[in-house]
């Protein structure tokens, strides 16, 4: 039996004996206040995720007064039969709430057929989107990749020169730039063309804003009185654009050259940033879904870091840490935020925030 039916199995063991116990309750419209503080109200919409376990039944959204788990996703085999039904990642309004004898409170999104969350479980295990997890979806456009952290770089210096114009055209429209380089008056009037519209990428570039380092972290071992993991960082420094000019054939550069910019990041305080918390539930999912057949863990974190871009590295810098190689350019930043995911994308399996 593969590792996933087995970790669903058990899961759904435990949940259906907490189904067969819970069979009376009190209906009500009164507000209820989860376990994160959030206080949800009849007509307040919850977005469902992916299945605790990371299978296919969720193991919080229920249909029926029994509480039978739903499935996320499926291949419809009576009505409609042959659609796929996929409920990861919808919006449910909330209709009423349903208070179970065993402490449960249920929220009904489908008073018909009886669909329901148990908020605080879903909550804790990740069947539904925090508020934490919806700020981050809200602007997936603060993602500091390649070009942003370029225009980040750039927004710090005082002026743009020749070569920092050929190297925006190089990395960012190579077609462009090998079809026109080698004619000096096409390569001339193109540039000018690049020149323009680096200057208004820069003038759109808010410097002010936080935006999204995703970096590959680790996780320790879990802290049963703390309820976290901690976080294992590989130094404060990563790269961010390299410096390939070594790998340049003759006819990818003008006879000029081209001076890249070998760019990497420094986190100046992320021994702020030690630990994450996460419910002991989840946390042995966790484990038991990273584990392999031979006992060991994968202990990879996918990390979407907030950062606030404060300015470029100066003389001082590379003395204090003492670093030789003066031709790496490091963009210091300050961590605001950190977002914790299991799934390399940086946007599904969310597991939790840790703020500055």
């Amino acid at each position: 039996m593969k590792k996933q039916n087995k970790l669903t199995l058990a899961f759904l063991a435990l949940t259906l004996a907490f189904s067969t116990y819970a069979q009376n309750f009190e209906k009500s419209k009164k507000p209820f206040t989860a376990v994160d503080g959030k206080t949800y109200n009849v007509g307040d919409t919850v977005i469902l995720c992916t299945a605790a376990d990371y299978g296919d039944t969720f193991h919080y959204y229920y249909s029926g007064k029994n509480l039978t788990p739903v499935r996320a996703y499926y291949t419809a085999e009576t009505f409609n039969k042959g659609d796929e039904v996929d409920y990861r990642f919808s919006a449910h309004i909330i209709k009423q709430f349903r208070n179970y004898d065993d402490g449960r409170t249920i929220a009904l999104t489908n008073k018909m057929f009886g669909y329901g969350v148990d908020i605080n479980g879903a909550l804790q295990t990740g069947e539904v989107a925090c508020q934490d997890y919806l700020d981050y979806w809200a602007d997936t456009t603060r993602f500091f990749l390649k070009k942003k952290a370029f225009l980040g770089a750039l927004k710090t210096m005082e002026a743009i020169d020749k070569n920092t114009i050929k190297e925006y055209a190089y990395r960012f429209d190579r077609k462009g730039y090998r079809e026109n380089f080698k004619d000096e008056f096409s390569f001339h009037s193109y540039l000018a063309k690049k020149e323009d519209e680096l200057k208004k990428e820069l003038a759109g570039f808010d410097n002010e804003k936080l935006y999204v380092l995703p970096v590959k972290l680790e996780f320790g071992s879990y802290d049963f009185d703390k309820n976290s993991f901690p976080i294992v960082w590989d130094g404060n420094m990563m790269p961010l654009l390299r410096d390939q000019t070594e790998n340049l054939i003759a006819g990818d550069v003008n006879s000029e050259g081209i001076d890249l910019l070998d760019l990497n990041v420094f986190l100046e305080n992320k021994d702020d940033f030690t630990s994450f918390k996460l419910h002991p539930t989840k946390a042995k999912i966790l484990v038991d879904y990273r584990k392999s057949s031979t006992g060991n863990i994968d202990r990879t974190l996918y990390a979407g870091i907030w950062i606030k871009i404060k300015h470029l590295a100066g003389e001082d810098f590379y003395t204090n840490y003492d670093i030789a190689d003066k031709s790496k350019s490091f963009l210091v930043c300050e961590v605001r935020r950190i977002d914790l995911f299991e799934d390399d994308t940086y946007l599904y399996h969310y597991l939790s925030t840790v703020k500055e």
